[in-house]
């Protein structure tokens, strides 16, 4: 054996005095990487930022390049944007996929599966639309996840808003009438 030991003594601290590293020629002890200035370390955590609860699928489109369309009005109610990840959970065959958000018409309550996701899934299903959001300790206090429920037609019903993760208590819950809902989400009635 080398003077400086075997890769596996080293690693264990033994020959040579300090962990190093698999591939360094040069017998360095293992240094972490230095933290923020201050010897602060930022953790983020995962939280909810918005959902859209038992919307219906009202298209699948295969051969479509991947994403998930979504009506605008749905994503101004929930704070997703166009471009963002997000989560989809199939409530008729648990079935869950991640993919990305592009805008639908505003107010046509358009729930579009595109490319492989759409096997998924199927038309008339009811799929629950999950964005989460990466926050560091100091922007906890500010996050109020938002949530909406769906009747059939995709039109609002119910607006869900979550205290933060740092405030407690319960979600503030608005119950909308059928025509206010269709009113809120531009549909007409009838």
């Amino acid at each position: 054996m080398a003077a400086g030991g075997g890769v596996r003594e080293r690693l264990r601290g033994g020959v040579g005095g300090g962990l190093t590293l698999r591939g360094d020629r040069e017998n360095r002890p293992f240094t972490p990487p230095a933290g923020p200035p201050g010897g602060i370390a930022t953790m983020l955590r995962t939280f909810l930022l918005g959902k859209i609860h038992h919307a219906r699928v009202t298209e699948c489109k295969p051969d479509y390049s991947g994403s998930i369309t979504i009506d605008r009005d749905l994503l101004d109610e929930t704070g997703i944007l166009p471009n963002e990840k997000v989560l989809v959970a199939d409530c008729e065959n648990g079935n869950r996929f991640e993919t990305y958000v592009f805008e639908g018409e505003r107010g046509g309550g358009d729930i579009i599966i595109n490319g492989a996701a759409a096997k998924l899934t199927g038309l008339g299903h009811r799929v629950i639309v999950i964005a989460y959001c990466q926050l560091q300790p100091a922007e906890m206090a500010g996050q109020r996840p938002r949530v909406i429920v769906c009747d059939a037609g995709n039109r609002v019903v119910e607006r869900i808003t979550y205290p933060s993760p740092l405030e407690g208590g319960p979600p503030t819950v608005e119950v909308l009438e059928p025509v206010a809902a269709a009113t809120a989400a531009g549909h007409r009635s009838g």
